[in-house]
C-alpha cells in the first residue's frame, strides 16, 4: 500500500504542474487590455480628446450627444469597429459626460465626468488615472 502512495503522488504533481500554465494564461489574457492614454479638456458645452498614446489619432472635438471613440478615432458604429483594441462611448450630460465602455478596457461601471467650468483629465484602460 505504501508503494502507490509515491507514484500517485507523483502522478498527481505532474497534472498539476501541467494544468496550472495553461489556467493562467488563460486568466492572463481575459484581463488583459491595450494600453492607451487620453487627456479629455472639457470646457462649457466644448469637449475635447488628445491621444497621449495607444492609438492611431491625435485630436477629437466631440460634437455631436453621442460620440464613438477607439483606437482609430471616431466610429460610426459599434460592429463597424470590432478589430479596434478599445472603443468607448462619449455622451453628453448637463453637467459634463459620460464614458460608457465597450471593448477593450477594465472600467467596471460607467465613468461620469462633473465639470462645472473647465477641467482636464486623463483616462486609460483602467479609468480615470491621476
Amino acid at each position: 500500500m505504501k508503494t502507490l502512495v509515491k507514484p500517485t503522488l507523483v502522478l498527481l504533481f505532474f497534472v498539476a504542474l501541467c494544468a496550472l500554465p495553461s489556467q493562467v494564461t488563460a486568466q492572463l489574457s481575459a484581463n488583459t487590455a491595450t494600453s492607451f492614454s487620453i487627456t479629455i479638456e472639457i470646457d462649457g458645452n466644448n469637449t475635447t480628446l488628445a491621444c497621449n498614446g495607444g492609438c492611431d489619432w491625435k485630436k477629437i472635438t466631440v460634437q455631436d450627444n453621442s460620440t464613438i471613440v477607439g483606437e482609430n478615432g471616431v466610429e460610426n458604429n459599434k460592429k463597424a469597429a470590432d478589430g479596434s483594441a478599445f472603443l468607448f462611448e462619449v455622451q453628453k450630460t448637463n453637467s459634463g459626460i459620460t464614458l460608457q465602455q465597450i471593448q477593450g478596457t477594465q472600467w467596471a461601471a460607467p465613468i461620469d465626468i462633473s465639470c462645472s467650468s473647465k477641467c482636464t483629465l486623463v483616462v486609460n484602460q483602467f479609468g480615470l488615472a491621476q
